[in-house]
């Protein structure tokens, strides 16, 4: 199953087989924030807000979050945190930040973007 995202005016090709959740990272060079989109027929739909780390621990609110959401299994909620902590740990494991275009390809299955504007929907 192929998703079309539409990204800067460009329409991206990505795949999430079958996958019925996405992380999108906000990738700042002293912040880094991780919400959760629901995956579509029509597109991705926001289901989260956006957590903030370092600032808070983005890890935990995500959780609590998921928590909440009744209709998002044990199962998937363990695969989202786990692959926030990987994502997590990669962009603060050196000094130097990885480039956004390093964490894409690191994480494909993950939207990453480093303009607050992109993180707004259009619905």
């Amino acid at each position: 199953m192929n998703i079309f995202i539409k990204q800067n005016s460009s329409t991206v090709k990505r795949r999430y087989p079958l996958q019925k959740f996405v992380l999108k990272f906000l990738w700042l060079e002293k912040n880094l924030a991780v919400t959760v989109d629901q995956v579509t027929n029509r597109g991705n739909s926001p289901i989260t807000e956006y957590f903030f780390w370092p600032r808070k621990d983005a890890w935990e609110e995500l959780k609590d979050a998921l928590a909440n959401k009744p209709w998002i299994s044990y199962d998937e909620s363990i695969a989202l945190l786990n692959q926030t902590t990987d994502v997590i740990n990669y962009w603060q494991e050196d000094e130097k930040k990885p480039s956004l275009s390093e964490a894409q390809a690191k994480f494909p299955n993950c939207i990453f973007t480093d303009k607050f504007a992109n993180c707004l929907y259009e619905n």
